[in-house]
């Protein structure tokens, strides 16, 4: 009976048992060790291919994004000279607001975001407000400023779908 054993039979049996239950606990350990590594190497070999899939996502939008840029690039230069002149009636005025015009109604609406929309119509508005009053007698000095704060609101909504389109995060301002 196991009970019964001595103290020599239980150290015999441990001798005996010994060798048995290191080779089990290594086997054990040697499993265990394996398939950590085999998680960990799965775990890493996702992450590999969701980071491929971006840069694969990306080169695919390049086209998009490198046209988006330079149409943003050209609104916010469009905008900046339309809000820093005080003469209407110049014919370079004159060029930047059919300018502005022709990348509201067509080359801006390929690559805008809802955002980037909204905001050139506001924009849109709020020159054509100005247009009226300066035909009707001159533009006051508040519809001037609304017509500057439209364009920063503009330039922070082209610079937000610019983030949003490159999967970068911006520096808040």
């Amino acid at each position: 009976m196991l009970l019964d054993l001595t103290t020599e039979q239980t150290i015999a049996l441990i001798k005996a048992l010994g060798p048995t239950m290191v080779a089990a606990g290594s086997a054990i350990w040697i499993v265990l060790t394996y398939l950590r590594q085999q998680k960990e190497s799965r775990r890493q070999r996702l992450e590999q291919a969701e980071k491929d899939n971006i840069t694969r996502m990306f080169e695919a939008r390049k086209p998009f994004n490198d046209k988006q840029l330079a149409l943003y690039s050209e609104v916010a230069q469009v905008t900046g000279r339309l809000v820093t002149s005080s003469n209407y009636t110049s014919p370079e005025w004159t060029k930047n607001v059919r300018r502005f015009e022709q990348l509201f109604w067509t080359e801006l609406s390929m690559v805008e975001d809802e955002g980037v929309k909204q905001a050139m119509q506001e924009f849109s508005k709020q020159l054509a407000l100005l247009i009226k009053e300066d035909d009707e007698g001159g533009a006051s000095v508040n519809t001037f400023k609304a017509l500057q704060q439209c364009s920063y609101r503009l330039a922070s909504a082209l610079r937000a779908s610019i983030a949003s389109s490159w999967l970068i995060k911006l520096a808040e301002h």
